[in-house]
């Protein structure tokens, strides 16, 4: 097996290949939204949404589980991975064998099989990469994970854009998709048997169940849960309006979201097998989570406060006139950057620290409730009420999160930092209404990051004193034990 690598290994890895990809990515989320127009990507995303909450369905919460076992027991890897790798392509026929009985009933089923089939397919390899990305953090070598992310970016954009340039239609361009994400998988596999080596069978039928699917439960229903209000939105839109634009409306600034995801998961993704290693030292965590929170909530600012105040330019900009009904969707939506980047942090605390269960009591109440205002906003304000649910759900979980471990934060140095941050963003959006809406755009956003940087210096929210320290922290907590 190959050696543990200290999070600042692990981090910078993970940076330099987002880096080197993302802005790439990022324009070619723009180009195949606008591509495909309103309709056409609301029915990708209602394809890909419906197979994935039947995929977190019957996937049995098995990746989480993996990483925290083998980050404390390394030596049980051969034996659990030749069981959990069965598991992961059991439930993707699981989920093709409910789809196809699904289909039979009337109005169940969003889209036909020219969609779903494609869609099912990624299902598979995605399960497969996702489930070998797993052990590159159990044995905390990001370097592998950072290799297979830009496999996978690179290989859906070189794949995806024939149709788009040739036939825009979401059934090419997710057959691209799926056959993207089969290749990443192949290269994936691989690189996962050199990290950590061959399995080791025979698969046991009761270790399925009392090796991995059992332990893994309470990790499966936090999955169940954060998936149905994750893609409630877009699955109550078609339902409720029949209507697939607005589908595409909201899911626009949906992608905003899901590209600026990659951001936390390079900081906390080291984090969590750590996390999971070092859960005994409880408050002693808590400078490495405020130092973690700094990061990510100084850039979640940088980009939702600009987003929001210059939502209409932006999603000009991003997708184009055909999406200019998405225009306060997006706004609202982008707002959801800032608690989705702190339940990154918070949410992975309670998973290691073995709080699972007592979290998944949150997230069922947050999940009834997001169904609840769902059904209640989407009628009546459409898009942009979904969007708001959405906002407020991920608020609403972040604070179940941080109740739940509560115990690990100290809580005096949390609040000052909040102070300082809630007139940071105070000052910038000041700056926003008063002087940089009397700018040509883009003036005005590029402003209101400038006045961000000026108070947070100002302000001392983070140093270079504090990335040093951040760093050292990390390097010492990752090779201690």
């Amino acid at each position: 097996m190959i050696e543990r690598q200290p999070i600042r290994s692990n981090i910078r890895w993970l940076a330099v290949a987002n880096l080197a990809i993302k802005p790439a990515w990022f324009v070619f989320l723009l180009l195949s939204t606008r591509r495909l127009g309103a309709d056409e990507f609301g029915r990708t995303m209602l394809a890909l949404s419906f197979v994935s909450i039947l995929a977190t369905i019957l996937d049995g919460g098995v990746d989480i589980h993996v990483i925290r076992r083998i980050s404390a027991e390394p030596r049980d890897y051969p034996r659990l991975a030749a069981h959990s790798y069965t598991l992961r392509v059991i439930s993707a026929l699981a989920v093709a064998a409910v789809t196809f009985g699904l289909s039979v009933f009337h109005g169940i089923v969003p889209v036909g099989l020219p969609l779903i089939l494609p869609a099912l397919a990624f299902v598979l390899f995605n399960n497969l990469m996702n489930h070998s990305r797993a052990f590159f953090r159990a044995f905390e070598v990001m370097r592998f994970e950072a290799i297979s992310i830009m496999v996978e970016k690179g290989a859906v954009i070189a794949l995806c854009l024939v149709p788009l340039i040739l036939a825009p239609r979401a059934g090419s361009y997710l057959l691209a998709y799926a056959v993207a994400y089969g290749v990443t998988a192949v290269v994936t596999l691989i690189m996962a048997r050199r990290v950590a080596g061959p399995l080791q069978g025979p698969v046991e039928v009761m270790h399925l169940w009392k090796g991995v699917l059992k332990p893994a439960l309470p990790f499966a229903l936090m999955n169940l849960f954060t998936i149905v209000y994750f893609r409630s939105g877009t699955l109550l839109l078609s339902y409720l309006t029949g209507r697939d634009d607005l589908v595409g409306h909201y899911n626009a600034g949906y992608r905003l979201v899901e590209s600026y995801m990659l951001f936390p998961t390079i900081i906390t993704g080291p984090l969590y097998p750590v996390m999971a290693r070092r859960h005994a030292e409880g408050v002693a965590l808590s400078p490495l989570l405020l130092a973690a929170a700094r990061a990510i909530l100084l850039v979640s600012l940088a980009i939702t406060l600009p987003l929001t105040l210059f939502h209409r330019e932006f999603t000009a900009l991003f997708f184009g006139r055909g999406y200019s009904a998405a225009a306060v969707s997006v706004g609202i939506v982008s707002l959801a950057m800032i608690p989705v980047g702190m339940n990154f942090i918070f949410g992975s605390l309670v998973a290691a620290s073995g709080r699972q269960p007592r979290g998944n009591v949150f997230i069922f109440i947050v999940t009834v409730l997001n169904v609840l205002l769902n059904l209640a906003a989407i009628p009546r304000f459409g898009a942009a009420g979904a969007a708001t649910v959405t906002v407020l759900t991920e608020l609403a979980l972040m604070s179940a999160n941080m109740w739940v471990v509560r115990d690990y934060v100290h809580w005096a140095d949390f609040k000052r930092f909040a102070l300082r941050l809630a007139l940071a963003a105070t000052i910038v959006v000041t700056t926003g209404v008063v002087l940089g809406a009397r700018l040509a755009f883009p003036l005005g956003p590029a402003l209101m990051v400038a006045a961000l940087g000026a108070a947070s210096s100002g302000l001392r929210l983070i140093t270079w004193e504090d990335v040093r320290q951040f760093i050292q922290r990390g390097r010492a907590t990752s090779q201690a034990g």
